[in-house]
């Protein structure tokens, strides 16, 4: 499978975890409430808290890493158009645009670690949700049809998240890095080619592009949108 594909596949995993976690809410609310049920939920709640919190330090990172990389690559644009023909203007842009590249690979590395620190904290709020399910197979055998939707639901999460997490550990770091980025700025972060055209911002692809696209290992972004574009 191409990188492409990884990250498609993975785009697919949390679609699914999206709408089966959506599912488990809804027949959760409907489950008559429980002393230590509730208690566990409420350490749930709070490892989600602590969950989104690093989630938007992530989202900050990922907006500055956004920005300098919009600037690097008008710099270059501008570096190479011919429009600057002065030798030491351009050897400045230079030197300007090094300084840049610099900065956005020193951001990467701060997204890494964010991005380990939000997975730790999902981590965090895995485990919650076991001691969640832990306590509903417990009432299961008495709690009739509801508890045994929400155990069965659960566990659907539950095997959503081992296959991200499985899949994740595969992908190369820059390409998750990326994948991330877009599926926070322009969902979905991954689409097919269709009739030659991006499938997310519909702008049609020259010759060139298409075979690009079909062949490429590496993630091929779609220039109109920037989402990534896979056969």
């Amino acid at each position: 499978m191409s990188r492409g594909g990884e990250l498609f596949r993975l785009q697919e995993i949390d679609t699914r975890l999206a709408q089966d976690a959506a599912r488990l809410a809804e027949v959760e609310a409907r489950i008559a409430t429980d002393p230590e049920l509730e208690r566990r939920r409420r350490e749930a709640r709070l490892r989600r808290r602590e969950q989104a919190a690093a989630d938007a330090d992530l989202a900050a990172a990922e907006k500055e890493s956004d920005g300098l990389r919009r600037r690097a690559r008008d710099l270059d644009r501008h570096l190479y158009d011919g429009s600057v023909r002065n030798p030491q203007e351009l050897l400045g842009m230079q030197h300007d645009l090094e300084a840049l590249r610099r900065r956005i690979n020193a951001e990467d590395e701060g997204l890494l670690t964010l991005m380990e620190a939000a997975e730790a904290a999902a981590e965090a709020d895995r485990e919650a949700n076991a001691a969640i399910v832990d306590r509903e197979s417990e009432r299961a055998g008495h709690a009739g049809e509801l508890l045994e939707q929400a155990v069965a639901m659960r566990q659907s999460v539950e095997r959503d998240e081992r296959d991200r997490a499985e899949l994740s550990a595969g992908i190369a770091a820059p390409d998750l890095v990326l994948y991330e980025r877009l599926a926070r700025r322009v969902p979905p972060a991954v689409v097919r080619i269709q009739a030659d055209s991006c499938g997310g911002c519909h702008i049609p692809f020259g010759g060139s592009e298409v075979r690009r696209i079909r062949v490429a290992d590496e993630p091929v972004q779609c220039s109109g949108c920037d989402r990534i574009v896979v056969p």
